[in-house]
């Protein structure tokens, strides 16, 4: 008989909701170990609750039907209570199962997330690809985990950790994420219900002090082949109907000889003409070349990280940019006529009414199509959180509040938190309620036609800048 695992994706969907928030994506991270564990013949199963609006009561229910030897679980800072609870209530019903953990959380802070969480066994560090199979039949085989790289567990009544395992250097040696194990219809995006998330490559050389992605993937980016990542793309087009991809990836075009290959790739493909794709990179990575090239096969939106309209906060971000560069990024893309998503971050340590004021004045003139507005939060193991301690700004220690685009969860010297969210209201407001916006909206779901989303998005918006 095969041995079982579960990888569990909670409902953590309630949480987020919020401007802009209303993408239900995949869980690719469990899809990614799902596709390497059933290679190596073991009988795995997805359950995404998060899509399937699942409750607690029938996780368990699941979990006890199915009756897996191994459990796999991920979480994020503000999911890590919730995916603990998950595991002490499984353990209940399985007292001697073994329950994984990965992810960016557990992945900065293993031993305490294990002296914290009693109920979860392993930390997987990073990347667990190359792990997964190793730990998973060692533990099935009552064997020592002494000698698997990347991995921290309870040995007795301590906790080990082992060697740091590299990252993968060849991302196109890892099998497809098992997309057959998930609810694929289940997942939607504004402007399609035929949707799905990939990640072309991995790492991030950018120094941004918010930011965990080169801690958790490593500062050196990894890309797939084009030729890898077409194939996914068509096996997601012919398998599953999918007709829209969201790249997940921080600098999707870092490398312009990359992307230019990736677009003949779909010019040459069955692809072309019949999918719309999206990315997110930074300003100073474009060129008008590139972008008449992309939006030829199908990109239909780039999201930028405008982060401040205050040089000294772009500066004390480690954002590595100037305004005008931001400008030059935002005029190149309207000529083009490539839909826009721009991020910005408010409560930097140094940010002040006037700061604000700034970037207000900034996002009005740079216009994207869309708007994200955030509050800056001190995630556990970054150079933001570092600054904070280091300087006794208080910080939230009820980490279910780290949903960066609700809660303020870091001091600012300057600003009152009323004040504050009063600012990011006011901001959203003068950018969400212009007529101009509104006739751009209307046109946007009529292009893509995506008016039950819009409408959708629209009035989740409106209800939390109207507050």
């Amino acid at each position: 008989m095969k041995s079982k695992v579960l990888f569990i994706n909670p409902n953590f969907q309630g949480k987020i909701k919020a401007i802009s928030q209303i993408t239900v994506g995949p869980p690719l991270g469990l899809a990614y170990l799902a596709a390497v564990l059933e290679n190596d013949n073991f009988n795995v199963r997805i359950l995404d609750a998060n899509a399937l609006g699942l409750s607690s009561k029938e996780i368990i229910s699941y979990v006890n039907d199915f009756s897996p030897d191994i459990i796999g679980l991920s979480a994020m800072t503000p999911t890590i209570n919730q995916v603990h609870f998950l595991a002490e209530r499984i353990k209940k019903i399985l007292p001697n199962i073994k329950i994984l953990i990965g992810g960016v959380h557990a992945s900065t802070m293993p031993e305490d997330t294990l002296k914290r969480f009693s109920n979860f066994d392993v930390v997987v560090l990073h990347e667990g690809e190359k792990i997964i199979s190793e730990l998973c039949t060692k533990i099935i085989n009552n064997k020592k985990l002494d000698k698997i790289p990347g991995i921290v567990f309870r040995k007795g009544k301590s906790i080990k950790k082992n060697e740091f395992r590299h990252f993968i250097e060849n991302l196109d040696e890892i099998p497809f994420p098992a997309r057959h194990l998930l609810p694929m219809k289940k997942y939607k995006s504004v402007v399609s219900d035929k949707f799905t998330t990939m990640i072309a490559m991995r790492g991030c050389y950018a120094l941004c002090n918010y930011c965990s992605v080169p801690f958790f993937s490593g500062n050196k980016i990894r890309r797939r082949s084009p030729q890898n990542i077409i194939e996914e793309m068509s096996e997601c087009f012919y398998k599953y109907g999918i007709r829209h991809f969201s790249f997940l990836d921080d600098t999707f075009t870092t490398d312009k000889k990359w992307v230019h290959d990736f677009c003949d790739f779909i010019n040459a493909s069955k692809l072309y003409g019949n999918v719309s794709w999206m990315c997110l990179t930074r300003v100073d990575n474009i060129d008008e070349k590139l972008l008449i090239k992309m939006k030829m096969t199908g990109c239909i939106k780039i999201e930028f990280g405008i982060e401040s309209g205050s040089q000294k906060l772009l500066d004390f971000s480690k954002k590595g940019l100037k305004k005008d560069q931001v400008r030059k990024a935002f005029r190149l893309v309207k000529k083009v006529g490539i839909p826009t998503l721009g991020f910005l971050i408010l409560n930097m340590p140094l940010e002040t009414e006037e700061s604000i004021k700034e970037s207000k004045k900034f996002v009005l003139e740079l216009d994207p199509t869309f708007l994200q507005v955030s509050f800056a939060t001190p995630y556990p193991g970054t150079d933001l959180e570092a600054y904070a301690k280091k300087n006794s700004l208080w910080m939230e220690k009820d980490w279910n509040k780290y949903i960066f685009l609700k809660n303020i969860t870091m001091e600012n010297k300057s600003i009152s938190r009323k004040r504050l969210i009063k600012l990011k209201n006011d901001l959203e407001r003068a950018f969400y309620l212009r007529p101009k916006y509104m006739f751009r909206l209307i046109k946007y779901s009529i292009k893509y036609k995506a008016y039950n989303s819009i409408i959708r998005s629209a009035w989740n918006g409106l209800k939390e800048i109207l507050k």
